[in-house]
């Protein structure tokens, strides 16, 4: 919370039902605070100002950016979380980043090596790669608007530019832009532009790469006038940057033409080393960047051989790997796919110690920028197994009621024995929540539905997931479907003597978790890997409320306190990846645990 200002005269005390604690900034826009919510959880408040408040264009666009907002997935994106477009002055709540804008790191620190480069340049086109696939532009991006927090870069105020264009023109006298010229495509200069797209921030990307690489932006002409002829009418200026497949898609980033440019996805794809084979076959300047990245990729960010391609796409030889998956994938599954896998090469990276990670210094010393240190579990054996006439009903919880996030809790029995060779039996009984005799076999298997959305946790297509699979929701299917169905498998007591838990799927055999040790950042994906007795693979039941004649609980990550949860507030639909999130009454991570013959 270091990043906050103080508070002048006429700012609020509150707003909504957030207490106003700091300025973060002001723009053309409104004012950003930091804010406390009723769980005591930093946020960012963007107030909008009064004169802007009043006009109903703005309104109508407000309206309509913050719901398409708040369907963007939290992939290198700050979540939107909370907004009143009705109120009298408009205010939209989302994640607080803590760490320094890339422009301030960059300012203060010089340009960034070539192996952060290369991180911010995966995260910031996952960002885009999310914000696009919600149907979004955003408009404005820039280095003030990529965040640096520890792991991965985080992209905010997305979309939101949108609204205040029309009150622009009522506003403002003509011929002033909005946006950062800086960043902003030559096709918006044109003398009668068309609709935006989302090649704009493409070209806004490349900018953005290049200013990270050399501390300038590729067309400053020192004032806006300069600028805008230099974006017009020349090319980029990319001396400083380093050679390499980076500086070969800035540039295809930075072409004048829209058309040429390449989408976020395909940027993802080339900085992955993933583009599908044949896919640039009529496009041989970024087929040929293609096979670049996918080296660097490996190199920059030690990830392993398997999960990038080891050819260039399109080429005889090509065989691009990423994530495990089904053939023929739904488009939208695709992508979350892809963007889970950007967000685990980051992770990758910030564990190898080679990719994207700030300085200690940069972050005023708020986090630590490496893993957290492992557990130390005791040796104790793990409990017996229950009775024959042990009760299904779950025992109370000791933590049953909201409470803001706790400090990280370490199993103190919880085994680190290897993954077992074979899928452990399960049994029927419904897992106890205290601790109390366990067992070997688990419980269940069991659907684990969600009530709010209805829907069920899931793995992407049939017959199991893999390795760093994301976890998704589906319709609960549970007659056909074969992989909707998770065992409990006890792993000892945290230190209130809490059950803890892994949830195994019981097609492939993996446990859900999260990358990373220790505690993780809110709306951190939750994805597939094998049981080997991480911390953030173990999880609590706190049981929450009947519903239906069903149990329903939060599913609490023992390591972070963070709740397993439907990404967004109760909207939810088929493919919405499962995240982390912080624990809030009446949002969508009440859980039942269903077997089929219950169901």
């Amino acid at each position: 919370m270091s990043r906050s200002g103080p508070l002048l005269e006429g700012d609020p005390a509150r707003v909504g039902g957030y207490e106003i604690v700091g300025r973060l900034g002001a723009g053309g826009m409104g004012v950003v605070y930091l804010a406390r919510d009723a769980s005591g959880q930093p946020v960012a408040v963007k107030l909008v100002h009064a004169e802007v408040a009043g006009d109903p264009e703005f309104r109508r666009r407000f309206r309509d950016e913050v719901a398409r907002a708040r369907q963007v997935p939290p992939f290198c994106t700050a979540e939107v979380l909370d907004a009143d477009p009705d109120a009298a002055r408009p205010y939209l709540v989302v994640e607080y980043v803590e760490g320094p804008t890339l422009d301030e790191e960059v300012r203060q620190r010089g340009p960034l090596n070539p192996s952060h480069l290369h991180g911010l340049a995966i995260g910031v086109a996952t960002a885009l790669t999310a914000i696009h696939g919600a149907g979004v532009i955003h408009r404005d991006l820039k280095p003030g608007n990529v965040l640096l927090a520890p792991g991965s870069p985080k992209v905010i105020d997305f979309g939101i530019a949108h609204a205040l264009e029309a009150a622009q023109e009522r506003l403002t006298a003509t011929g002033v832009y909005l946006g950062t010229v800086n960043y902003m495509a030559p096709e918006r200069f044109a003398d009668e532009p068309g609709p935006l797209t989302a090649a704009a921030d493409v070209f806004a990307w490349g900018c953005v790469v290049v200013f990270a690489g050399t501390g300038r932006a590729p067309f400053d002409g020192g004032t806006a006038i300069a600028t805008i002829a230099r974006i017009i009418s020349r090319p980029p200026r990319l001396d400083g940057l380093p050679e390499g497949p980076l500086r070969r898609l800035a540039e295809r980033a930075l072409a004048p033409d829209p058309a040429s440019r390449p989408t976020a996805r395909e940027l993802l794809d080339l900085l992955l080393g993933n583009a599908p084979a044949g896919a640039l076959d009529d496009r041989p300047e970024l087929r040929s960047a293609s096979a670049e990245a996918s080296v660097a990729a490996r190199t920059t960010t030690g990830a392993p051989a398997e999960t990038v391609a080891v050819a260039a796409a399109g080429s005889p030889a090509a065989e691009p790997v990423t994530l495990p998956h089904r053939a023929g994938p739904a488009p939208r599954r695709r992508t979350v796919v892809v963007l889970a896998a950007a967000v685990a090469v980051l992770a990758l990276a910030l564990l190898g110690g080679t990719g994207f990670v700030l300085q200690q210094s940069s972050l005023a010393g708020e986090r630590p920028l490496g893993p957290a240190p492992a557990a130390q579990p005791s040796t104790a054996p793990p409990p017996a197994a229950p009775s024959a006439g042990e009760s299904a009903a779950p025992s109370p919880s000791p933590s049953a009621t909201p409470s803001p996030v706790p400090e990280a809790t370490r199993p103190t029995q919880a085994p680190a024995s290897p993954k077992p060779s074979a899928a452990v039996p399960t049994n029927d009984v419904q897992p106890p929540v205290a601790a109390a005799p366990g067992t070997r076999s688990g419980y269940g298997p069991y659907l684990i539905h969600n009530l709010r959305t209805g829907l069920c946790a899931d793995l992407d297509g049939t017959a199991g997931g893999g390795p760093k699979q994301p976890a998704l929701q589906d319709v609960c299917r549970p007659t056909t479907e074969d992989n909707q169905e998770f065992a409990f498998v006890p792993r000892g007591t945290d230190g209130s003597g809490r059950q803890l838990y892994w949830i195994r799927n019981t097609d492939d055999d993996l446990c859900l978790d999260v990358e990373g040790t220790g505690s993780v950042p809110r709306a951190t994906p939750v994805v597939e890997l094998e049981c080997y007795g991480q911390d953030n693979q173990d999880y609590r039941l706190e049981p929450r409320l009947t519903s239906g004649g069903r149990q329903y609980y939060w599913l609490v990550n023992a390591a972070s306190g963070l709740c397993l949860d439907v990404y967004g507030k109760g909207d939810g639909g088929s493919a919405t990846p499962l995240t982390l999130v912080t624990r809030v009454s009446g949002d969508d991570h009440e859980w039942a645990l269903v077997r089929r013959a219950d169901w």
